[in-house]
């Protein structure tokens, strides 16, 4: 949640300070592109807009410029031309185009666009006044230093070294003690913004990633809580207190929650956006839902347990065939046999 809202604070700093910026020669080079769950989008708008609607005709400093792109329409030229634009507006007088979709999926060949994702179901409730960001004439000299000191690291993109100057904008308002956040978590969720916008390119072999993510994820815990539902005996032992982290074997798969899929994402650090993960799993067969056409990455699962009561729980659902590492114990039998630390442990 944390990175949630500094990521906020970031964008908001960098639309009201976007006409500072770019007379300090910081100026974006990509079309910011976020991209939100389904039905967020209006949200999400509402959460980055600078000014109150009312304040908006006056075009006040600056603000960002909303494109909404939503899932399953071709919108692919459309988003190269607001691109190009970005690329040749550099006076700031227009404001920063921005563009919110729900569609997960990455396409960008040209390397046109700076992918920001959140996966937050719900979005916290953020709010920032007006003058929050907006700086001291006092402030200014020391932010310029600050940030000629920071970007100083040559490995630094063009993007990274707009946003790192946008978030010491938000230092003199951290300073006054209106969250407990500090600008080193803000500069760091600076660093996962852009390493998050490297990793969403390279997707190509993401489900070999994961499967060996989730081996590395077994061997790390302390025990597993898994049921095998085609062994009647074994319902009793479910504790449904805690039915978000037992894993469920039924046939040829493997069912989790999907708040546990994400403590598992988050655990092994694989750096790529949870959407984006699911799509591309969904895509190599690795993750099976009810179609590829559904924007719905769980499925139900239907059982009868050990007292004749049919249950129904909507779980995602993983192919074990294609979890398993070639040469290796299937990933049922490594729970079953191995368990987690190398010790059998079962639920």
């Amino acid at each position: 949640m944390n990175d949630y809202i500094a990521a906020i604070m970031i964008l908001k700093s960098l639309a009201i300070n976007l006409p500072i910026l770019r007379s300090w020669g910081y100026v974006f080079p990509r079309l910011l592109t976020i991209v939100v769950n389904q039905g967020k989008m209006a949200m999400l708008m509402d959460t980055l807009r600078v000014f109150p609607r009312e304040y908006a005709e006056k075009n006040l400093n600056s603000e960002f410029r909303f494109h909404f792109f939503p899932k399953g329409y071709a919108h692919q030229k459309e988003q190269s031309e607001i691109a190009l634009r970005c690329k040749t507006d550099n006076t700031g007088t227009n404001g920063l185009d921005v563009v919110i979709t729900d569609d997960e999926i990455v396409e960008d060949l040209a390397f046109e666009k700076f992918f920001i994702f959140f996966d937050d179901s719900d979005f916290p409730t953020v709010s920032l006044d007006l003058q929050d960001f907006v700086p001291k004439s006092n402030d200014l000299k020391f932010i310029m230093t600050s940030a000629e000191r920071i970007n100083q690291d040559e490995a630094y993109s063009v993007e990274q070294q707009v946003l790192n100057v946008a978030a010491l904008f938000i230092e003199p308002y951290l300073r006054k003690g209106h969250t407990e956040l500090t600008i080193e978590q803000i500069l760091d969720t600076v660093n996962r913004l852009c390493a998050f916008d490297e990793n969403v390119r390279e997707t190509n072999d993401i489900s070999n990633v994961f499967c060996v993510s989730l081996e590395n994820w077994r061997k790390n815990q302390q025990e597993l809580r898994i049921v095998d539902l085609n062994d009647r005996s074994e319902l009793t032992q479910i504790n449904w207190d805690d039915i978000s982290e037992i894993l469920f074997f039924k046939g040829k798969y493997l069912y989790i929650r999907e708040s546990k899929f994400k403590s598992i994402l988050e655990e092994t650090n694989l750096g790529m956006p949870i959407n984006l993960v699911k799509s591309k799993l969904r895509d190599a067969g690795v993750l099976a839902t009810e179609n590829n056409r559904t924007p719905n990455y769980v499925t139900k699962l239907r059982y009868v347990d050990s007292d004749g009561v049919e249950h129904s729980l909507r779980m995602m659902r993983f192919d074990l065939e294609k979890l398993s590492i070639p040469g290796e114990l299937s990933f049922k039998d490594k729970c079953y046999f191995l368990g987690g630390r190398g010790n059998d442990s079962k639920y």
